[in-house]
C-alpha cells in the first residue's frame, strides 16, 4: 500500500462533493420522516438488504444512542465511527492545502481488501436477516 497526494484544482470541488453528500442525506432523512420505505428488496421480499436500518441507526447515533444504533446496523455505524474522523481530516487538508491523500494498492492487496469487504458485508447481512426474522 502506498500513500500519495493529489492536488485539487479548486476548493469549489470539495464544496461541491460535500454539498452533494449533504443533499442526499437530507433527502433520505425527509423520506424516512414521511415513512417512505427506501429498500425495495425488503418491501417486496421481506428480506433486508445489507444496508437496511442505516437511516434509523444514523438517527439513533445522532441522538447519542450508540448501543441502539449498533444493534440496528453494525456495519454502517462502525464505518461512520471509524471513517468520520478520517473524512473530516481529509476535508480539512483538501480545503486548506488543496490536496487529498490517496492510497494505491498492489494486485494482491486489492484481492485481500475485496475479500475482507465482502466477508464483513456478508456477516452484517446475515446478522440483519437473523434479527429481522426473530
Amino acid at each position: 500500500m502506498k500513500l500519495y497526494w493529489v492536488q485539487l484544482p479548486r476548493p469549489r470541488t470539495v464544496v461541491f462533493v460535500v454539498g452533494s453528500l449533504a443533499a442526499m442525506g437530507v433527502t433520505i432523512a425527509i423520506l424516512h420522516l414521511f415513512g417512505i420505505m427506501l429498500c425495495p428488496l425488503k418491501h417486496f421480499t421481506g428480506i433486508p438488504c445489507f444496508t437496511c436500518g442505516s437511516t434509523r441507526a444514523l438517527f439513533a447515533l445522532a441522538h447519542g444512542e450508540l448501543k441502539a444504533a449498533f444493534l440496528l446496523q453494525p456495519l454502517i455505524v462502525s464505518l461512520v465511527l471509524i471513517l468520520a474522523p478520517i473524512a473530516i481530516g481529509c476535508l480539512y487538508v483538501a480545503w486548506v492545502r488543496r490536496r487529498l491523500p490517496c492510497l494505491s494498492f498492489t494486485s494482491a492487496e486489492k484481492i485481500i481488501l475485496c475479500i475482507t469487504i465482502l466477508s464483513i458485508t456478508l456477516l452484517n447481512w446475515c446478522y440483519l436477516i437473523r434479527n429481522t426474522h426473530l
